[in-house]
């Protein structure tokens, strides 16, 4: 019978399962200075790791210690991530870009579905598509639109 070594099989098998495992990437909230949650700034993803790295080694050390074919099958744990927070400006001023005052731009936040038109750093008019108008717009078929109503900030 021929000898097999363990240690070298576990560093086969080890070879094998190394470029499949990955590391998990933790999640990144934006908060503000008081704690609350802004906008998830990045999603986590799980990472992964070879689970039965010792079972499967023994089980080919023993089968080709007896001379037999043998298969063996990789097993895969979830690694959780984690999640981080980082603190952020609360206004305008988490934006990447910073508007130079007078400046006209505006902000579209799919998250909280609302339109605001910003003069500077200055919210001068914010639109808030669940807040219905009095009369419903129609479209030129005359099927009534989606309305959004708009309230003007006085500075």
């Amino acid at each position: 019978m021929p000898t097999v070594s363990q240690e070298r099989v576990r560093a086969w098998v080890t070879s094998l399962s190394a470029p499949e495992e990955r590391k998990p990437v933790n999640a990144i909230n934006d908060v503000d200075s008081a704690g609350t949650v802004l906008q998830l700034a990045r999603p986590g993803k799980s990472g992964r790791k070879a689970g039965n790295i010792e079972a499967v080694t023994a089980a080919l050390v023993q089968g080709l210690g007896q001379g037999r074919s043998v298969s063996q099958q990789i097993s895969w744990n979830e690694v959780p991530h984690s999640t981080e927070s980082r603190v952020v400006p609360n206004g305008p001023e988490r934006f990447a870009y910073q508007a130079k005052a007078g400046e006209k731009w505006i902000d579209v936040n799919l998250t909280d579905s609302t339109l605001t038109a910003y003069e500077g750093s200055e919210g001068r008019l914010r639109a808030d598509p669940h807040q219905p108008r009095r009369r419903r717009a129609r479209d030129h078929h005359g099927h009534p639109t989606r309305s959004i109503c708009a309230t003007r900030r006085r500075t």
